[in-house]
């Protein structure tokens, strides 16, 4: 479309424009709800450590304030866990192959410096004018982490519970099995009936003890599905 002064445009190439800008626009919009939503923990940081923004959600996690971030002094690699700092640059080695590193579980390091046990994953992105930063959801599992503990001791008080009364059990059938062995080769004169009674005492205590060791693994396949 030519101007008064002569020269022409592409009014095309100006729609085409602005609507990827509102398109962009709307997308940020949308990521910032999903930030403010507070769902998950939100940071952006480089790859120092610095983190620049986080959300509610990471901050009280962590035990930190908008102040704290303001001032700088929050540092994802100095909050990790010191056993943890390895996996955490081998992560940041395969951000800087690929551009995002895949989740792992992490412990960081509260303000007060309690252990928060966290899933972590993230992707680099690019800010027009800047250099890249890291996008990063912090989920914290401690939560699960306590289920899971009481599960365990859970499982731990359900074996001893059940296995030690068979064991108990077992034992005692044993010794029978044994007293009753000697006391047949003691008697020198026994009728049929109480030769035939020894025999079927025998059998039912063997069979008893057989029944025992099929009910402990039983509890042992139960508990190794259970875990």
């Amino acid at each position: 479309y030519p101007t008064p002064d002569g020269v022409s445009f592409d009014l095309h190439d100006i729609t085409d424009r602005k609507q990827a800008e509102e398109a962009l626009l709307e997308s940020e919009i949308r990521f910032r709800h999903f930030v403010a939503s507070n769902i998950i923990g939100i940071i952006v940081s480089d790859p120092e450590g610095t983190i620049y923004e986080a959300n509610e959600a990471f901050l009280s996690t962590m035990g930190y304030t908008q102040d704290d971030l303001a001032a700088g002094r929050m540092n994802w690699i100095t909050m990790t866990a010191p056993e943890d700092r390895a996996q955490s640059m081998r992560a940041l080695e395969e951000l800087f192959a690929t551009g995002r590193f895949q989740p792992f579980e992490k412990d960081y390091l509260t303000k007060d410096g309690k252990r928060v046990p966290v899933l972590i994953g993230g992707t680099f992105f690019r800010r027009e004018g800047s250099s890249p930063l890291l996008l990063a959801f912090v989920l914290d599992l401690t939560a699960r982490k306590e289920m899971e503990r009481q599960k365990d001791l859970m499982l731990g008080m359900t074996s001893h519970e059940m296995k030690t009364p068979l064991a108990a059990l077992k034992g005692t059938f044993q010794l029978l099995q044994r007293r009753l062995k000697r006391l047949s080769t003691r008697a020198d004169h026994v009728s049929p009936e109480v030769g035939a009674f020894f025999d079927d005492l025998s059998e039912r205590l063997t069979a008893s003890a057989r029944q025992v060791d099929v009910q402990t693994r039983l509890i042992n396949d139960l508990l190794d599905v259970s875990r």
